[in-house]
Order: C-alpha cells, then structure tokens, then sequence
C-alpha cells in the first residue's frame, strides 16, 4: 500500500526512476558511498595544506596575524615567498575538497592559491578574534 501511495506521488516517470533505482541499488549507492568517502579525504588533504599556510605564513611574517585586513594578507601572499609546493605537499592526496564544497580541485600552485586567498586567509583570522572567549569563573 504504502508503495501505490508512493508511486502515485511520483508519476510515471518518477516511477520508472524508482524501478530503475531498485534494480540497481548496490551500484548506485556503492558509487555515492566511494564518492562521499573521497570527498572526506579530499577536506582531510584541504585541512593539511590550510595548516601548512598558516605555518608559512607565521613563518613569514613577524607580526601577529589577528586582526589584519584582507589587503595586508594580499600583500603578504603576493610578496613574501610564500612555498606554496610544500603547501600542496602536506598531504599526499592529489586532490582537495574545500570546506562546504561538494567537488574535488587537483593540487596544483594555481589552484591552491585561488583556494587560500587573501579574503578567505583573513576571514580565518577574524574568525579567531570574534569567538567568545571562556571565563571559568563565569560572568560577574
């Protein structure tokens, strides 16, 4: 009963999808869990290189890097000689999915600097500054 109420809702070519999808459940939904899996490891390798450019840029700048403008990492990532080839090496997957993207990039200089720019470098430094900090005493 409960599949006539759902096919019903579907239509006739809803339901010719639904046939579809029971005949081959295993196929599609193996290929859906090895492409969820290999979106996890491609934000596990973007986690890897955005440490490693935190540590370069740290490396390459004397200066605390809370509270700098979008325009003061543009000139340190254009300027200063930021190894960007080690960036891309911190993790030994060829491929990266950045955080709520649902697609892979290849690790390459190019992409990995469109990845990591100066607006997104920023907004992770501003969002360290914007968290509430913990009191254990509480507020007073």
């Amino acid at each position: 009963m409960l599949e006539a109420f759902i096919r019903s809702m579907l239509g006739t070519a809803g339901s010719a999808v639904l046939d579809y999808y029971i005949e081959h459940a295993v196929i599609i939904n193996t290929l859906i869990f090895i492409y969820f899996g290999l979106i996890l490891l491609g934000r596990k390798s973007y986690q890897n290189m955005k440490q490693a450019l935190k540590a370069e840029l740290e490396k390459a700048s004397n200066k605390t890097l809370a509270n700098r403008s979008e325009k003061w990492f543009q000139d340190l990532l254009e300027k200063q000689n930021i190894d960007w080839k080690s960036v891309g090496q911190s993790s030994s997957i060829p491929f990266y999915s950045p955080e709520n993207f649902f697609w892979f990039f290849l690790k390459n200089e190019k992409s990995i600097r469109k990845q990591f720019s100066p607006k997104r470098v920023s907004a992770w430094y501003q969002a360290i500054n914007e968290q509430p900090s913990f009191s254990p005493e509480g507020e007073k």
